[in-house]
């Protein structure tokens, strides 16, 4: 159960930039993700039962009050038979969503079939109407040759699929080898031609003939004429039953979604081989075969501040004077300080994108957050969540992530370091004895991280992706894709000259190569020397991040956090 960002650190490429190994990582000036060794815990609390719940509630509250964005990254939970009344609530909140969503199905399998014999219809009914149509137009714009055109379609289906069932010795099909041509004939025929001995002369035909073609002309105008209000009838009807079992079948959808959804919610930890790992690691709460807990439930939330440490006789960074709410300023797209490949994937996709992105936020911290970091990772996050992020998802990651600095305007500063608390919180219900209690655990471990608003941008993606996740589930379920792959992608697979050209996305970040200078430094001093500083953030790790931010970090997050917890369940002095 592990999440991307834990993982970063893993990456060849960042392993190479990797100044110290830690938890985490750091490349000076560039990005920093590391968490402080004396801010690590294994916090462990026993209480009454019912009281988890309402610490649980109450930490997350002051949270919000002391300025701390708070996202949910996962939930699991598992329900043992020892508790019967919430085992039973459970199972039963579970095998009801279950028939609603098979039921919810079978409507939609319905709707879908009751749409497509209809489409079949209306693809008949089209035909004539593009036919008709053919003709006023011809009439209305003065072109002959339209009228022509689409009365020769119409007279050829006149032929074909009316006359031929008038009988054999009428129809003209079945009469052909007594006059040849009369099917050509017929063809010419003006709508004024209804006199057999004008048809003769007119055509050059025997009176015979004539009088033949005369009566097939009377009927195919009567034919032509009541088909065509019929076809009109038809097809305004046909079309709007088709409409609404189109309105249906998305309103099916949108109604099974909270269904889907929750039962999606209702995760158990035997579902995936970690958590099943981890129930047997726990085998301790069964011993000699007798359950003891009664329930067990797992949540992983990230909180995170703006923050930068006081200097003497230095303002550590300005305090945004704007009320929350109130916009960043912004600027054209193409303005922003974005990586080469990063502009480069705008170019390409900017028709899809202008409509909501010609212009986005600026950094108020004067640093852009979407760096090359952030399009070197985010190809770690799909990998996770199998997900493929389009150039408008981390655009709006990155809108949504600058937001926050004014979301929190009252006690955030305009400072790219951020102060950030990941928190595994598991919570256990027990019944020994008859008793019931519960236990509170930060497990495997509550720590602390410092991050650079790159790696702040990266989590955000996390969670987006994470989203986009759930929503996959919710159209697999639906028949919508498949493996999260859309339908339209694998037929794209499949007939790729069928379908509509890939979004591109930027090429891989490669490493430069250092300069002719730099290299002859370093061969014959053996110094690996750089002229310019790397990046924008802090380069001097011990003096200012270790001796500085972290003392910050310590005073505003961990220890207050300690306080709380501690103080909640009666430790005393807290």
């Amino acid at each position: 159960m592990s999440t991307a960002v834990e993982r970063f650190h893993e990456n060849e490429f960042v392993k190479k930039k990797t100044v110290f190994t830690t938890e985490g990582f750091i490349i000076e000036g560039e990005c920093f993700h590391v968490a402080p060794y004396n801010q690590r815990l294994y916090l462990e609390l026993d209480t009454p039962a019912g009281v988890v719940g309402g610490i649980f509630l109450g930490f997350m509250s002051q949270l919000g009050k002391w300025g701390f964005h708070r996202e949910k990254v996962e939930e699991w939970m598992e329900v043992s038979p020892a508790n019967p009344t919430h085992y039973q609530m459970t199972i039963q909140q579970k095998q009801q969503l279950e028939g609603q969503i098979k039921a919810g199905l079978a409507g939609i399998a319905s709707a879908v079939s009751d749409f497509e014999l209809l489409f079949h219809d209306l693809r008949k009914y089209r035909e004539f109407m593009e036919y008709f149509n053919k003709i006023e137009r011809g009439k209305k714009e003065n072109k002959p040759e339209l009228i022509a055109e689409g009365t020769q379609t119409l007279k050829a289906i006149f032929v074909d699929q009316v006359d031929v069932h008038t009988g054999e010795g009428v129809a003209l099909k079945l009469i052909a080898p007594r006059w040849p041509t009369i099917i050509a004939d017929f063809m010419k025929l003006k709508p004024e031609d209804i006199d057999p001995k004008k048809i003769a002369e007119k055509y050059r035909v025997s009176e015979a003939e004539g009088v033949v073609l005369a009566t097939k002309n009377k009927l195919f105008l009567v034919w032509a004429d009541r088909i065509k209000e019929t076809v009109l009838g038809r097809f305004e009807r046909i079309r709007g039953l088709m409409e609404a079992r189109k309105k249906s079948i998305e309103e099916y959808k949108t109604m099974l979604t909270p269904y889907i959804t929750r039962y999606r919610y209702i995760r158990e930890f035997g579902e995936t081989p970690e958590g099943r790992r981890a129930m047997e690691a726990a085998s301790w709460i069964k011993p000699a075969g007798t359950l003891l807990i009664t329930s067990a439930e797992m949540q992983t939330i990230w909180v995170w501040r703006a923050f930068a440490p006081p200097e003497l006789f230095k303002a550590a960074a300005e305090v945004i004077s704007e009320l929350p709410g109130t916009p960043l300023p912004k600027k054209s797209i193409f303005k922003i300080p974005f990586p080469r490949e990063f502009k480069e994937w705008i170019r390409v996709e900017y028709d899809r994108i202008k409509e909501k992105f010609s212009s986005v936020s600026v950094s108020p911290t004067g640093i852009e957050p979407l760096d090359k970091w952030v399009l070197l990772l985010f190809p770690e996050i799909e990998k996770k969540y199998k997900i493929k992020f389009a150039l408008s998802d981390i655009l709006e990651a990155r809108e949504k992530f600058l937001d926050q600095y004014n979301t929190y305007a009252w006690n955030w500063v305009r400072s790219p370091y951020f102060m950030v608390l990941e928190l595994p919180i598991t919570k256990l219900s027990f019944r020994v004895d008859g008793k019931e209690f519960e236990t509170l655990i930060l497990s495997p471990k509550m720590k602390s991280y410092i991050d650079t608003q790159n790696i702040i941008l990266l989590r955000m993606l996390e969670l987006k992706a994470k989203e986009r996740e759930l929503e996959n589930y919710i159209s697999e379920m639906l028949g919508e894709t498949v493996k999260s792959e859309t339908i339209k992608n694998i037929i794209k697979g499949e007939y790729p000259f069928l379908m509509g050209e890939e979004e591109k996305k930027p090429e891989v970040l490669k490493e430069k190569k250092p300069s002719k200078a730099e290299e002859f430094i370093r061969r014959t001093l053996g110094l690996d020397i750089r002229f310019f500083k790397p990046g924008k953030y802090e380069t001097h790790f011990d003096d200012r991040i270790s001796g500085q931010y972290m003392r910050e970090m310590a005073d505003y997050l961990w220890v207050p956090t300690l306080r709380y917890l501690k103080g909640a369940v009666g430790v005393p002095g807290l």
